[in-house]
């Protein structure tokens, strides 16, 4: 459940000088979860504007980009780049109001864009056939397309072969820091030694030994935990996935999918999974747990964090950094948080570094109505190369970035540019990332790091004082250290499964189910949260009780046909 996630890393992108941070065919031999995209490299074609070639403007829906993080005439300084390498400028429809109404008149109109990127809404426009298939031209125009999205391009083909999108997730992402993990102050640690904190229970007697220590700070009453559940889909992130992740499972949405035989389980419906809410009732009886977490605006949750009085949190870092930024802009690093990879017991491997396939469940496609779709794939290809990836996420070289000690990294006079408001929109560095094709990681053939967020970005010298203590005092140098790695892994050949959750229409059977079950598991995980412990186990059998009712057993096999369809197509010709 990250639809919003996506969003978040292109602000990231867009947002990273101002700090200077889920339908795809089965895997073949050579297109397993552990294969690296490789990107475009120098003397790959470079289908820059012709000779005679006119200036274009394409136009493009997109159904979650934001307005107001889009330059509006195409006029950023990296968008300049673009036009005159191409001759081509973008101009984006934006999903307002009643999106789904939009999208129903654009269908009855066929009054489609050059380009159409839709999430939930994709398969009406697969339905009416509103895209061409750009395979063809692909393999005519498109050499950067396939050396970007490298094995990963095969698995955005449908069942009669075609490729309607180019996936929008981004490719070979790579994250140096866990994004999702369980955070606890630095001062929490510091002032208990630096005690292994591997299990719960561990990550429990920590909070409530500092809390009983120091009962105000700066003031104010301690908190031991908080979580931000009160404005819709965010109760997913600090409600839903710390449970999944507890019991060593990665993010498939609210579901669990059998590395085996992918068969797919409602996640509530899972044994043990009772558990972690067991813990948080006990979190909560004990008084470690704010009361106010199931009802806080994410705002309130913010400002709680910026205080430095919430002791621990189990979130991810892009859902907090707000408010531990603050802290640091205050000198408060001791009240900033490590990560750690805590889960229910020690032989349970924390899946942060758990490896995906790629998962392309929708993306920017080519419409029936663009009078010039050699020239959109061109385009496309152009966007694909490593010159253009590089442009995209970082801006003009000399500019915008640099390269300094090994390492590409933003200007001085960026990093103060950035502070300005508006700035974003003037460099437009981060806009053609989302939804776009997008290397998430890995190198450019120089050897430097293509995204910002990527894998080497966070060196030590980035971390503060506090986290270096820490840091030290475990014996280690990055907080991915601490977690189990890739290869102690099976692949989620899958990938990341939420995705393709994501994209199905509210009003589908699978909608319908998951709505239901969705809908009981909002209500009832606060109450098992906050009832007395006597209370718990008929709680929780009452829960699931209702779960049949509304067909839990109905939709895991709904959602094991769905992941059969979209991500294993290729099995039966193989």
């Amino acid at each position: 459940m990250k639809t919003v996630k996506i969003v978040a890393l292109l602000l990231a992108l867009c947002l990273m000088a101002t700090a200077c941070s889920s339908a795809s065919p089965a895997p073949s031999a050579t297109s397993g979860a552990n294969a690296t995209p490789a990107p475009s490299q120098p003397g790959a074609a470079d289908p820059t504007q012709a000779p005679g070639d006119e200036p274009v403007t394409f136009t493009i829906f997109g159904e979650d980009v934001i307005a107001n993080r889009v330059e509006e005439d195409f006029k950023g300084a990296v968008s300049r780049v673009i036009t005159a390498d191409t001759g081509v400028t973008i101009k984006y429809m934006f999903g307002v109001g009643d999106v789904a109404q939009q999208i129903t008149i654009m269908i009855a109109d066929q009054s489609y864009p050059d380009f159409v990127f839709s999430r939930s809404n994709l398969s009406r426009f697969l339905e009416a056939d509103a895209y061409i298939d750009m395979s063809p031209l692909i393999d005519e125009y498109g050499p950067n397309i396939k050396a970007l999205y490298g094995d990963a391009y095969e698995r955005m083909r449908d069942a009669d072969g075609h490729i309607h999108y180019l996936g929008q997730d981004f490719v070979n992402q790579i994250s140096e820091d866990p994004e999702d993990s369980f955070e606890i102050q630095h001062a929490v640690l510091k002032d208990q030694g630096y005690p292994e904190i591997r299990t719960l229970d561990q990550f429990k007697a920590a909070i409530k030994a500092y809390k009983e220590k120091y009962p105000e700070i700066d003031g104010q009453p301690t908190i031991g935990m908080t979580l931000t559940c009160g404005e819709g889909w965010r109760y997913f992130i600090t409600l839903i996935n710390p449970g999944l992740r507890a019991l060593g499972n990665p993010d498939d949405g609210n579901f669990y999918v059998n590395p085996d035989t992918y068969e797919v389980t409602y996640a509530f419906a899972i044994p043990g999974i009772e558990e972690y809410y067991r813990w948080m009732n006990g979190m909560y009886n004990e008084g470690l747990l704010d009361p106010d977490a199931f009802t806080q605006t994410h705002d309130e949750y913010l400002a709680k964090i910026s205080s430095g009085r919430v002791l621990a949190l189990s979130d991810g870092h892009w859902e907090y950094v707000d408010g531990e930024n603050i802290l640091s802009s205050e000198g408060k690093y001791e009240r900033t948080y490590a990560r750690l990879p805590v889960t229910l017991s020690k032989d349970i491997k924390h899946p942060g570094y758990r490896p995906a396939a790629y998962t392309p469940t929708n993306g920017v496609g080519i419409t029936k109505n663009c009078a010039d779709p050699v020239r959109a794939v061109k385009f496309l290809d152009y966007l694909c190369l490593e010159k253009t990836q590089i442009l995209s996420a970082w801006g003009i070289e000399g500019e915008h970035w640099e390269i300094k000690d090994g390492r590409r990294q933003w200007t001085a006079a960026e990093v103060e540019a950035a502070k300005l408001p508006g700035h974003d929109l003037e460099t437009a560095i981060g806009m053609m990332t989302y939804p776009w094709p997008t290397i998430g990681g890995g190198e450019d053939s120089n050897g430097y790091k293509f995204n910002p967020l990527d894998d080497g970005t966070v060196q030590w010298a980035d971390y503060n004082d506090e986290a270096k203590a820490t840091l030290t005092a475990y014996g280690v140098n990055s907080w991915k250290e601490l977690f189990p790695q890739a290869d102690e892994f099976k692949p989620s050949e899958w990938g990341q499964a939420w995705n393709l959750w994501d994209v199905q229409p509210a009003d589908s059977e699978f909608g319908i189910l998951h709505n239901e079950c969705n809908s009981l598991t909002a209500q009832y995980l606060p109450m098992l949260c906050t009832a007395s412990p006597e209370e718990f186990d008929a709680l929780w059998a009452e829960y699931q009780s209702r779960l049949k009712d509304v067909g839990v057993d109905e939709l895991a096999t709904v959602a094991t046909k769905l992941l059969a369809d979209n991500f294993y197509v290729h099995v039966a010709a193989e």
